[in-house]
């Protein structure tokens, strides 16, 4: 189906909202694959709404939650940490440059939240988010 423009106000909230992601930057074949890093990685921020928000720690361990059971977004500073809470868990977002970060989810539109290794926080450059640290506090009632 092809957007037909009537030149609206519509039509100017939908270019802005839904504007086509930027384009994937072509892979160094130099470096591994696995030592690149994005808080939230490349192709992760959708156009649309996203269903479900996952958390991958350094180590391994991931946490998904569907974004239908996020309670609230908590922040002092939300350029260097933030809390999200859902039904008996809150995860804590610690990093810098995280605003960006911070308006994707209140969006819906991050799809998975990257926390960096000791390295990475060091070589990743000062103008790019870094999620120095991702924190899971379990809630029983």
């Amino acid at each position: 189906m092809e957007f037909v423009s009537n030149g609206g106000a519509l039509e100017t909230f939908l270019r802005r909202e839904y504007k086509t992601p930027p384009a994937v930057p072509e892979k160094n074949s130099s470096q591994p694959a696995e030592s690149e890093y994005e808080a939230f990685s490349y192709g992760r921020v959708g156009i649309r709404p996203q269903l479900m928000l996952s958390f991958r720690k350094a180590n391994g361990l991931v946490k998904v939650r569907p974004y239908a059971l996020l309670q609230g977004l908590d922040s002092d500073d939300e350029n260097s940490a933030f809390a999200l809470s859902f039904p008996g868990l809150v995860v804590t977002v610690q990093g810098r440059n995280l605003s960006r970060l911070f308006v994707f989810i209140c969006l819906h539109r991050v799809a998975e939240i990257n926390e960096a290794d000791t390295a990475m926080q060091f070589t990743e450059s000062e103008s790019n988010c870094v999620v120095a640290s991702l924190g899971f506090t379990e809630q029983y009632s």
